[in-house]
């Protein structure tokens, strides 16, 4: 394609090779509509897609999120109201998702598979453009908001996006974040909710959404994103015979207008029964100028990294200190029209939330006079540099890649400036001996005609204010669609004085990746807790070597990641022998390879203890974002805590990660003063026990001569330094007592799980998977109203069913005892069980980025599951039948009737349901 030239409907604009993404970046018009279409045409056979909208809103009921879920609720051509639900369950995408950002609407896909690519586009196409919620009200009702009575009740309000804004909104963090938008913004669309708030979301009615549908949702105001290997000429044939060559041109919408100068103060009560005491939390928030100003922006993200990425980053600790608290927060609001960094304090009292601000003040101004460490500087670049380069994440590239895309059309900037990054990073190496950082510090927190502050305080008692065409089934696709396996990536196993070692054969672009797994197997139990807080610890202490400034700066300067965690691993015979080990994983560039192993022995060898206030910030940080953890993702936590009460895995997982972590880290906290000297002695000797051999395994993902490097540079460390010592043993622990549990944490919404042993099957698998698209899917959210449902079953023989953001505790767990029931009545006919095999086998075999597969492949070695162990489950899953799956029941029967439950959320559901649980615990006050 050449500038000029016109394919079906759409002429390209401009185009441009760019290294960053391997390819040509193709911009191109629809003649007719206006319509804009992005091309990013490169080899990566991973296919994205995306279309967006630009959504802006009127006021916080959130229209735009509650039209995201339902124009998704069946179409025109696919009516089926369980459209996105059934292309999770029947397609072979990798990533299928649909995003309400503050401005603009995106609907992104990625799949491999050339049929799975269009129809997976068509149905998104004809999702936006034709849905059934135009002449539906009950999808809006479901999806938005509705009066339910049940049992004789007074009626409550319920809805699935109402529900996980309830849930969003049972956070400070997300109130005090609301309030930051507000203050900056008091004049523009900024300042609503745009995925809606719980109080607000009531007044929209039907009639309204609609014409807010009938008004953004059209050619003339759309994005569309296409990535990868494809055959684009085709892509744009269909597009503009069946969709945008029907329409006409509209008046797109506008991005969000321009902000005035503001300086303001805003103060809000919070309900103190409700959220428990927090304290006070207060934020300072800076105007950071115009989004399409990416180079200024790239520069403010490196300035951020170099004086507040760290606790010894120079303005962090003048603040911490300055304060005299534990921990100070920031973030960088990007992707919209006006991006705002804020730095923000929580859990503190008034007089010194009153003080931020001037501290901030200080702080910037002696850094200004002062001048920032060119090393510091230089670090926070390689360190960013690095991040960019690696993409790292979950998502796949495409899929990053698109969103970006679409986030700067939404602004008016094009799509080169959102993904060229080498260019910038060259040149803020050269600024660094020009002052510029500098200077960027005085504009932004000195010179900023755009600042806010906002304080969030507990009040004892908040008075209530009320702040005919033919129609199709989804696209099937074949037998044969039913791609061959792949061939796994090899794991290369060797043995050298007494060091398993692990090359793991999967390309890596130039970053290598080394992961230490230490046996911690012989561990008392009671001993786990002060592993986990050790393994937090490291890199946050001084060394025999660095001082915590001089490590910061070393770790940023040569490292791409650096951490260290516990990890259990059942084995795949017997699911009684769980191995825990202490793991330190390591990235960074090949040629830094040699800093990376210098450093990481350093951490872990010479890591300075005798550091009283450090571990107790360290004890304070960990609480809290457990606290965090608990009210946003407490599926997670109910999941894992059901489990450490019928399996030893679980049990592991408790002490270092889960609710008995938290508690530990609270008993800790209470006789801090009296027991630190034993806390300490503790942690040294954890450390001694790691500084050996025992059973030491160290795997490898890189070049084979990074790998060669990597052997000669450990069999000069420490790493080699002791002798081998006997075998060891297997985790012993013992299981939590009972079969059900509840704990009350400060929400709106709860958090369900109910977990047992199974199986690990091909059947099993896909039963997992049709049980959480099928009878979860309509019963825990379709009727129920909660935001997130699913069961899973794992290799390691746990089955667990969990709810996300609901506001029912008892009506979930009596649907999920029930769940034999619905396998009892199951009638699939030939083509839906094809359907979810394909879904199934598609995410069984899903290759993920490397780290990730790495990590994945360590794994397996360490559970020792072999590859026929894989090849039979994968092949149990597509030879299974509709006999083969009724047969199971019985086994779901034993495992929704006797699995455990556990919950954490709202006090009041929890009460209704208090018959159901042997103990109910508050959590957090």
């Amino acid at each position: 394609m050449e500038i000029g030239e016109k394919i079906y409907g759409f002429e390209v604009k401009e185009k441009k090779y760019v290294r960053e993404v391997e390819g040509d970046i193709i911009q191109m018009e629809h003649l007719s509509t206006g319509a804009q279409v992005i091309v990013i045409d490169n080899q990566d056979v991973k296919k994205s897609f995306l279309i967006g909208f630009r959504t802006i809103p009127k006021d916080s009921t959130g229209v735009f999120h509650i039209l995201e879920h339902s124009v998704l609720n069946g179409s025109r051509k696919y009516p089926d109201k369980d459209t996105f639900v059934n292309l999770m369950k029947h397609s072979m995408a990798e990533f299928v998702n649909a995003i309400t950002y503050p401005d603009h609407t995106v609907y992104p896909f990625c799949t491999e598979n050339e049929k799975d690519f269009m129809n997976l586009m068509d149905v998104y196409l004809n999702a936006v453009f034709c849905p059934n919620v135009l002449t539906d009200k009950e999808i809006f009702e479901q999806e938005g908001w509705h009066f339910q009575c049940e049992d004789g009740k007074a009626p409550e309000i319920n809805g699935v996006v109402y529900n996980e804004m309830k849930g969003v909104f049972s956070s400070l963090d997300s109130i005090l974040e609301d309030e930051m938008f507000k203050a900056m913004f008091p004049e523009t669309a900024y300042r609503f909710v745009s995925g809606g708030f719980p109080d607000t979301i009531p007044a929209l009615s039907y009639e309204e959404f609609l014409e807010y549908y009938r008004t953004f949702y059209n050619a003339s105001n759309c994005c569309i994103v296409l990535y990868g290997r494809m055959n684009t000429e085709q892509l744009f044939e269909y597009i503009d015979k069946v969709y945008l060559g029907k329409m006409k041109r509209s008046e797109p919408a506008k991005p969000v207008m321009r902000q005035k100068p503001v300086k303001g103060i805003r103060k809000k009560l919070y309900d103190k029964d409700k959220f428990g005491d927090q304290g006070v939390f207060a934020s300072c928030t800076y105007s950071l100028g115009d989004f399409d100003n990416r180079e200024r922006m790239n520069a403010v993200y490196i300035l951020m990294q170099a004086i507040m990425g760290e606790d010894e980053a120079p303005m962090k600790k003048g603040l911490i200190q300055s304060l005299g608290i534990p921990e100070i927060q920031y973030f960088i609001m990007d992707g919209i029209r006006q991006p705002y960094l804020a730095i923000k304090i929580k859990n503190t009292d008034k007089e010194t939330a009153g003080q931020l601000k001037t501290v901030i003040t200080e702080q910037a101004d002696r850094l200004c006079r002062e001048g920032i460490k060119e090393e510091v500087l230089i670090s926070a670049i390689n360190r960013l540099e690095f991040w960019m380069r690696e993409k790292g994440g979950n998502q796949p590239e495409g899929i990053e890649c698109v969103l970006d895309i679409a986030g700067g059309w939404a602004q008016g900037t094009g799509p080169c400036e959102m993904i060229e990054f080498e260019e910038t990073y060259r040149k803020m190496r050269t600024l660094v001996k020009e002052r510029y950082f500098e200077a960027l510090l005085r504009e932004t927190f000195l010179e900023n005609d755009y600042e806010a502050e906002v304080f969030l305080e507990p009040l004892e008692k908040v008075e209530e204010k009320k702040q005919k065409e033919e129609t199709e089934d989804l696209p099937a696709l074949s037998v044969d669609d039913l791609f061959q396996k792949k061939e796994e990536p090899l794991t290369r196993v060797e043995e050298e004085e007494g060091i398993t070692y692990l090359k793991q054969e999967i390309p890596s672009k130039g970053v290598a990746y080394q992961s230490c797994y230490f046996d911690i197997s012989e561990l008392e139990p009671e001993k786990v807790p002060y592993a986990k807080l050790f393994s937090e610890l490291l890199g946050s202490l001084p060394t025999r070597t660095h001082s915590l400034e001089e490590l910061v700066i070393e770790k940023n300067m040569w490292l791409g990641n650096a951490r260290a965690y516990l990890e259990a691993y059942t084995n795949a015979d017997d699911i009684r022998h769980v191995r825990l080990k202490f793991v330190m994983d390591i990235s960074c560039l090949e040629q830094n390879l040699p800093r990376a192993v210098k450093l990481g022995e350093e951490l872990l060898y010479d890591t300075i203890l005798e550091q009283p206030e450090i571990i107790l910030k360290r004890i304070r940080q960990s609480r809290m974002e457990l606290e965090r953890g608990f009210v946003t993702s407490g599926n997670s936590y109910a999941a894992g805590r059901a489990a450490a009460h019928y399996m030893p895995e679980g049990a592991a997982r408790e002490r270092c990660n889960g609710i008995l972590y938290y508690q530990f880290l609270g008993k800790l906290l209470k006789n801090f003063d009296a027991d630190q000297g034993q806390i300490i002695r503790e942690l040294k000797e954890i450390q001694e026990k790691l500084c050996r051999k025992s059973d030491l395994v160290m795997s490898f993902t890189g070049t084979e001569k990074a790998y060669a490097d990597f052997r000669q540079l450990t069999a000069a460390s420490r790493f080699c330094g002791s002798a081998r010592e006997r075998e060891p043993g297997w985790y012993q622990d013992n299981l939590l007592p009972g079969k059900s549990e509840a704990f009350i944490i400060p929400s709106e919404v709860s958090y369900v799980a109910l977990g047992g042993i199974g199986e690990y099957t091909g059947e099993d698998y896909l039963l997992g998977r049709m049980v959480s698209f099928d009878y979860l899917w309509a019963k825990i959210r379709a009727e129920g109203g909660a935001y997130g449902c699913q069961m899973s079953v794992f290799p390691n023989q746990s089955w667990t069913m969990s709810s996300y953001r609901d506001p029912n505790v008892k009506r979930t767990i009596e649907a999920f005892r029930s769940a034999s029931r619905w396998l009892k009545d199951l009638e699939l006919g030939e083509q839906e069980l094809l359907n979810y095999k394909i879904g199934a086998v598609a995410g069984y075999d899903r290759t993920p980025k490397t780290y990730v597969q790495a990590k994945r492949m360590d794994s397996w070695y360490l559970r020792q599951e072999e590859p026929q162990v894989r090849a039979k489950v994968r092949e149990g899953l597509l030879k299974a039948s509709e006999e083969d799956l009724k047969n199971r029941r019985q086994a779901m029967e034993r495992f929704a009737g006797e699995g455990t439950v556990c919950v954490l959320g709202n006090r009041a559901r929890i009460e209704e349901a208090a018959g159901q649980f042997d103990n109910v615990t508050v959590l957090m006050e």
